[in-house]
């Protein structure tokens, strides 16, 4: 999956060389985002939410497929690619499995701070590239409209901090804090 990415984005790299590109080795997929946890006790709290409610959903069968922007194609900062489920069943499951991870930091995290909330739409996502001024990727979005990837199992969730400007040329570095199965992964 990895390669089949880094392959499609390869001629648009060059094309569009003035977005920050994100490399293949800090690449992760974004169910929920959390932003500053308080506490130390939090983070414990936080984590032990975090791995009953993932623990609880079923393993989905998902592909990376298209692209898009935030906050909108006109005028973005952030390209990325979707997470979707290859059929109903897997896609509901990827649905709970994100509002599980929204779900563990209720009452933890500042609701302002958290991604996918309710009553928002759910974009699991992989960002590909980021842009410091809007830039209209329309015709981008357009090139990566027919990228699917290979199906694959999502087997397990890493729980994962986020330290801001602390990666090579200022991106961001990330630690896995914790991995968890999903629910039909730890019974296999």
């Amino acid at each position: 999956m990895v390669a089949e990415l880094d392959a499609a984005l390869a001629a648009v790299r060059q094309a569009w060389p003035t977005l920050r590109w994100t490399s293949p080795g800090s690449w992760h997929i974004t169910l929920a985002f959390y932003g500053d946890v308080p506490a130390d006790q939090d983070v414990a709290r936080l984590l032990a939410r975090w791995q009953r409610k993932v623990a609880a959903v079923p393993t989905p069968v998902v592909v990376l497929t298209g692209a898009g922007a935030f906050s909108r194609p006109a005028s973005a900062r952030v390209l990325w690619t979707a997470l979707r489920g290859v059929s109903d069943v897997d896609a509901e499951a990827l649905r709970r499995l994100g509002w599980a991870a929204v779900a563990a930091g209720r009452g933890v995290v500042p609701s302002s701070a958290r991604g996918a909330q309710p009553g928002r739409r759910f974009r699991p996502h992989l960002t590909l590239a980021r842009t410091a001024a809007p830039t209209d990727l329309r015709a981008l979005c357009a090139c990566l409209a027919g990228f699917e990837s290979t199906p694959w199992r999502v087997e397990q969730v890493t729980l994962v901090h986020s330290l801001l400007g602390q990666g090579p040329g200022g991106s961001a570095e990330h630690r896995p804090l914790a991995v968890q199965p999903t629910a039909s992964a730890s019974t296999t």
